[in-house]
């Protein structure tokens, strides 16, 4: 049973690790983090002003930062 969890979760690590590469050369001027209570963080500057975006994966991320694109 154990190795079936450490399986598991080696392929979480693998797949968040695909998601924030594709997301890194998707939105090449974000700042892309993740702290270390595990919220994934958005930052870029806009004419001057700070715009972060906060989620708890980095799916939710994706798809707050698609959200948002074409906005200013």
């Amino acid at each position: 049973m154990e190795s079936r969890a450490a399986v598991w979760m080696l392929a979480q690590a693998v797949t968040e690790a695909i998601l924030v590469a594709a997301l890194r050369r998707r939105f090449p001027h974000h700042g892309i983090v993740c702290d270390p209570r595990g919220i994934w963080h958005a930052v870029r500057c806009v004419n001057k002003w700070t715009v972060v975006v906060h989620a708890h994966t980095p799916c939710e991320l994706r798809d707050k930062l698609l959200g948002t694109e074409g906005h200013r």
